[in-house]
């Protein structure tokens, strides 16, 4: 700016000068004509030349901004690779890489390879890269893939074909299946020996041929029910079509006929029929069964049909997971509270919560610093506030584990916390155990809020709702279930009561430390009585015990041998109501019951 500023007033100056040697006022020339000067002003050789103002010497102490440099706290993510052009290079000094996402970098189909790769965000030189494998043909619409291929079918004979209506084909009707025949269905088994078993029957039947044949019946449909005996792309096909046939698959089981999401045949140059199905290996099991049905609009009209494998398995996709390891906490201990302060839950409606660049934690906007319960169990985020991050066990490591997005090539990434967490993932002892904030915990369970930590909370948070979730205008800070602050407690108020322990008969006095204010105790019995009995011997003072009140008023004293069950003692509120005694003396007198 400053060097702008003499740059405006250098080139005022030189304007100026030359309007003068040119006998011109542009500043007092009024009419907006062209006139020539007064004859009377004096002209430049006789008025000493202003000497221009000598260019300032640069501040020191405001010298020009450089660019601000890219540091390993404020990354800079490459962009999408055009292939073969690779992303710009931040080429920041870095230890371990930090890798952004997965990008496509060269396509693929159902018959070529192709490759995705992710780049480091310090050092684009620093890059990973997977191919992703040819995904084969996906015939599941009817016998065309989305290439335009269409598989090979065997040619249909011209007989041979088992009438499965037949009641010496091996196969059986199920006449007792339903009292409406248009539910009836055959039980059939393709490459395989299946059984199938209803309320009433059990049929089973195995033809290598898998050729079969029926009869119309007017008006009613016939239902075909088949097994296999490997995952794989199968193809129920007609041999031609007659008139008026139609075809249609449905997902079911042996009971039941999902009739909401029914699959149309196609018709083939041919005339046949097709209606494909894929079973998968992740959904393959012996009692994997699908539904077909054929429905005619006249009664004796032959229908012959196969079901054949056309193809493996079609492609699906698979989940990879991403194991997430700390690094924001090596060398660093979780600072423990200082004396009078306790871990006190962030409210939900904090506001100005900011990351501090020095220490690498997460603050309150007073500057305190924010924890998570890692150790510690966290009433907000799991209900009744028993549970702890670190008392989740394999069988609940859901909640480590975050959908993150689809990778280019259709597959699911998730990236799994458990590690970064937990000393011991599964309750296995791994090599990084001394890195996870569970084993850096201070010793109340916490660890202050990183940048990694704060990614992982938001995360969670979207994906498990907290058991006690904030109000719909806090929502972004759901991350916060989980959160403490050290707050200084002043003795004898609800959040730090005065700790008191009874041994045998005991008397003891409380000053009271504000007029008009509730004082807390808590109060402990080491013996082995079951109650005590609780006696003040001052005036205006009210005891609380659970839902119960007892009071001394100016003239009485009714507080005398109240009876507390020992499992009551820590439920206790004494009440100093009048503002007349301030700093008083409460003496109160506790004998132990016996058993």
């Amino acid at each position: 700016m400053k060097k702008l500023k003499k740059l405006l007033l250098l080139c005022a100056s030189l304007i100026a000068t030359l309007a003068i040697a040119a006998g011109c006022d542009f500043l007092n020339n009024d009419s907006g004509s062209d006139s020539l000067p007064d004859s009377s002003t004096e002209s430049s050789s006789s008025t000493p030349e202003t000497p221009e103002d000598p260019e300032d010497p640069e501040d020191p102490e405001d010298p020009e901004d450089p660019e601000d440099p890219v540091t390993p706290g404020d990354p800079v993510t490459p962009g999408d690779p055009v292939d073969p052009e690779v992303p710009s290079n931040p080429n920041v000094p870095h230890t371990t890489c930090k890798f952004g996402e997965w990008q496509l970098t060269q396509t693929f189909s159902c018959t070529t390879t192709g490759e995705m790769t992710r780049y480091c965000i310090y050092n684009t030189d620093h890059k990973e890269t997977e191919v992703i494998p040819a995904r084969g043909h996906d015939y599941q619409n009817n016998g065309l893939c989305e290439c335009g291929d269409e598989p090979t079918l065997p040619t249909l004979p011209d007989s041979g074909y088992v009438n499965i209506a037949d009641p010496n084909s091996g196969i059986g009707k199920t006449d007792n299946y339903s009292d409406d025949p248009a539910y009836n269905r055959y039980i059939l088994s393709v490459g395989g020996y299946y059984t199938a078993e209803t309320a009433y029957y059990s049929y089973s039947y195995y033809d290598s041929n898998n050729n079969f044949q029926f009869v119309t019946d007017e008006g009613y449909a016939c239902w075909i029910e088949f097994s296999i005996s490997e995952p794989g792309q199968y193809a129920i096909v007609t041999k031609g079509n007659p008139n008026g046939l139609t075809l249609t698959r449905y997902d079911a089981d042996s009971n039941y006929v999902n009739t909401t999401s029914p699959w149309e045949s196609r018709t083939m140059d041919n005339g046949n029929l097709i209606c494909t199905v894929n079973c998968d290996e992740q959904h393959f099991s012996t009692s994997w069964i699908t539904v077909c049905c054929f429905k005619g609009t006249e009664a004796g009209q032959t229908v012959d049909f196969t079901i054949v494998k056309i193809d493996e398995p079609a492609w699906t996709a698979t989940t990879v997971y991403e194991e997430i390891e700390a690094k924001q906490i090596n060398g660093k201990v979780a600072p423990e509270g200082s004396a009078g302060e306790k871990p006190t839950e962030v409210p939900y409606s904090t506001s100005g919560i900011f990351l501090d660049e020095e220490t690498g934690y997460y603050c309150m906007p007073n500057g305190d610093i924010i924890y998570a319960a890692i150790s510690m169990p966290a009433s907000r985020q799991f209900a009744g506030g028993t549970t702890a991050f670190s008392n989740l066990l394999a069988n609940t490591d859901r909640n480590f584990k975050i959908h993150m997005e689809t990778m280019p090539n259709g597959n699911h990434l998730v990236y799994d916390y458990k590690k970064m967490l937990l000393k011991q993932p599964n309750g296995l002892e791994t090599e990084n155990n001394a890195n996870s904030y569970e084993a850096m915990a201070n010793s109340d369970g916490l660890y202050p809020v990183t940048q990694e930590l704060y990614e992982f909370l938001v995360l969670h948070a979207k994906n498990h709702t907290p058991a006690v979730a904030p109000d719909s205008q806090y929502k972004d800070n759901a991350w916060l279930a989980v959160c403490y602050y050290y707050k200084a407690m002043i003795v004898g108020s609800e959040e730090y009561p005065e700790q008191v322990t009874l041994s045998d008969d005991k008397t003891f006095t409380v000053t009271q430390f504000d007029e008009d204010t509730d004082y807390y105790f808590t109060l402990a019995y080491t013996g082995s009585a079951t109650s005590v009995t609780i006696s003040i011997n001052t005036y205006n003072v009210r005891l609380f015990v659970g839902n119960d009140s007892y009071v001394n008023t100016e003239d009485t004293l009714n507080i005398q041998n109240v009876e507390v069950n020992v499992s009551d003692l820590s439920n206790i509120v004494f009440h100093c109501f009048d503002t007349l005694y301030e700093n008083r003396e409460i003496e109160i007198v506790i004998d132990v019951v016996a058993n």
